[in-house]
């Protein structure tokens, strides 16, 4: 549900994502463990990715217990 109200924000209402409303998106994805859409959503920004959104994963590395995708999202942070 979160993923389709991203895309709508996006496509239906012409609004351009800031880097709050991608950590939000990445931390969902990451909660849901599909860390492949979620570097892939952080790698798409067209802005320099700030802490907020390497946080959220990171956050969602440390609840689900990814420590390898952990340690690499720490050293991009």
């Amino acid at each position: 549900e979160g993923k389709i109200c991203f895309r709508a924000m996006i496509n239906e209402f012409g609004i351009s994502p800031s880097l709050q409303h991608y950590a939000l998106m990445v931390g969902l994805l990451g909660r849901a463990c599909l860390y492949t859409e979620a570097l892939s959503l952080i790698w798409k920004i067209n802005i320099k990715p700030d802490s907020a959104v390497w946080g959220a994963l990171l956050s969602a590395c440390i609840v689900n217990r990814e420590m390898e995708l952990g340690e690499y999202v720490a050293k991009k942070m």
